[in-house]
């Protein structure tokens, strides 16, 4: 090889690197005003108390605090700005790891817990914390409720909204700068690192304070770790006349702490909707993902960004991309194969969805299948839990019918047909309907004129109509889309041509009302059975 084709090559490797790197590295945030999930209206719960000069307390335990509880040793000092640290085996930390317990299991109305959710903490975990508790499930909610997805209405409408309104009382680390805060503090109290046990006489002196001041109506922010929990608890039960927050790191940009999570470094973490959905966590859930032919780095990202959801998940990747097949990606269980080589992007999507359903088959047994191709990531978690349950109640597959409309004649005279970017289906279904497929290995052999004519005919032929549930749509492929996730588009298209959203609400309910509907309309001729029936159905519509 000669010097000058040499370098030749090396240029081309160097555009192609920076192709394949060439796309928006994260879909935009959630719409908050779109959304309709528990994680939304939990805050907004406490929202509306703060508005309405509600007095409460809400205490946060994170996976940190849950070592605590459990009696395993932590030692966190050396992170960010120094934490703290648990030994079991020091006599001294009985003591605080009692508080700890006490503040956990107290009971009051307006006392919230905040646990570690399923798709942060696991299944385990979080059922663990729900137990030990020992609280109704009015008293529980996220201890993630003010960050990931929720942290930016948290940041308007809490720290540059309802805090600015009221008396402020702070406990932060001793480097933070609250004067840098959008809002002012009345007092200002100051924690070393391993607070929850060096700077525990704290809550005697905030305590005798408020005794002698008459302090009332104020809000209490906490940034100090489990010291906080102890805070919270300890301040409130005897001193109910206040609202204690347990705020964790979510003032840390504010008061010159830098960005210490990485939801406030505008990471995977800002985009995610956290669920309290144990089963579905519990649920043995395929992703598989393909072709990703020159988007590696594509393909990473869009796998640990869903792995946020569903971390116990096994993945499954076929691609067509020899620069693949040697991927690992920390944390995840992940099987990488090369089906062939390049046959174009019609094939190479088939051939993708054929072999890494079928790696998912060979494991023997499982619940859900969900492929997507590497360009989509879960945006909607509510839309795709649905989805899901659609399964769980007896569909076979949960697609998305594209409706040609108005261009028909593009499309072959279709009216309409399944599309595949993503695609939900039961486990025991996608046996039924891939295991004896095979990849297409040259274009000769695809008799087909495009890839969803082969699937839609392939779902049709295996799954009875009455099993298959298609949303019709008729927008861009691209963007938000209609199972939950984030179709990255690979060009610029009109807003107006994308999902407007007005049946999100509507997507999962339709078939069951009408269901419902003709159970009502079937039993009419009794009355009073039939009235019975109606209010019993119209509820869990």
């Amino acid at each position: 090889m000669s010097l000058k084709h040499g370098i030749r090559n090396i240029q081309k490797r160097i555009k192609g690197f920076f192709k394949s790197e060439d796309y928006s590295s994260f879909p935009p945030p959630p719409d908050f005003a779109v959304r309709d999930d528990g994680f939304k209206k939990a805050l907004l719960f406490f929202y509306d108390k703060l508005k309405k000069s509600e007095n409460f307390a809400f205490s946060r335990w994170g996976d940190g605090e849950m070592a605590i509880l459990k009696g395993d040793a932590i030692d966190i000092l050396k992170k960010e700005h120094g934490e703290f640290k648990y030994d079991p085996c020091e006599e001294s930390d009985k003591f605080y790891r009692d508080k700890m317990k006490e503040a956990f299991r107290f009971k009051a109305a307006n006392y919230f817990i905040g646990i570690g959710c399923p798709c942060c903490v696991g299944a385990d975990a979080f059922e663990w914390m729900k137990n030990k508790s020992e609280q109704t499930e009015a008293q529980l909610t996220w201890a993630n409720l003010f960050v990931n997805a929720n942290y930016d209405y948290f940041k308007k409408n809490f720290i540059n909204g309802v805090f600015r309104e009221r008396k402020i009382v702070l406990v932060c680390n001793a480097r933070a700068l609250p004067g840098d805060l959008p809002f002012s503090c009345e007092k200002v109290f100051r924690v070393s690192r391993n607070s929850w046990k060096d700077d525990y006489s704290l809550i005697d002196e905030i305590g005798r304070w408020i005794k002698q001041d008459n302090v009332k109506d104020r809000i209490f922010l906490f940034c100090a770790g489990p010291l906080s929990n102890m805070l919270v608890h300890q301040l409130y039960s005897k001193e109910p006349e206040n609202t204690y927050i347990d705020t964790g790191s979510v003032l840390d940009t504010f008061m010159g702490l830098g960005a210490t999570r990485d939801y406030l470094r505008g990471g995977f973490t800002s985009r995610k909707i956290c669920t309290w959905d144990a089963d579905l966590q519990k649920k043995k859930i395929f992703f598989c993902y393909g072709p990703a032919y020159g988007r590696k780095e594509m393909l990473k990202e869009t796998v640990k960004y869903n792995a946020m959801y569903f971390p116990k998940a096994k993945v499954k990747i076929a691609t067509n991309d020899n620069g693949i097949k040697g991927l690992k990606i920390r944390g995840l269980e992940v099987e990488i194969k090369k089906f062939v080589s390049n046959q174009g992007h019609q094939l190479g999507c088939l051939n993708a969805l054929i072999s890494s359903v079928k790696m998912a088959l060979a494991e023997g047994e499982g619940d859900i299948i969900i492929f997507a191709h590497e360009d989509c990531r879960i945006q909607g978690i509510g839309l795709l839990t649905q989805a899901i349950d659609n399964i769980n109640n007896g569909y076979d597959i949960v697609v998305r019918n594209w409706i040609t409309g108005e261009y028909k004649e593009k499309h072959y005279g279709y009216d309409s047909y399944f599309v595949f970017d993503t695609v939900i289906m039961n486990y025991a279904a996608a046996k039924r309907i891939f295991e004896g497929l095979y990849i297409f290995k040259n274009k000769e052999d695809f008799k087909y004129r495009f890839a969803e004519e082969f699937f839609t005919g392939l779902i049709k032929k295996a799954i009875p109509l009455e099993k298959i549930y298609a949303i019709d749509y008729h927008h861009s492929t691209w963007h938000d889309t209609e199972l939950g996730f984030y179709h990255i588009p690979s060009r610029i298209e009109s807003s107006e041509w994308q999902w407007n959203k007005n049946n999100y609400n509507e997507l999962y309910k339709r078939k069951n009302r009408n269901f419902y509907i003709v159970l009502i309309v079937s039993l009419s001729a009794f009355p009073l059975m039939g009235y019975m029936v109606f209010k019993i159905l119209e509820y869990r519509i």
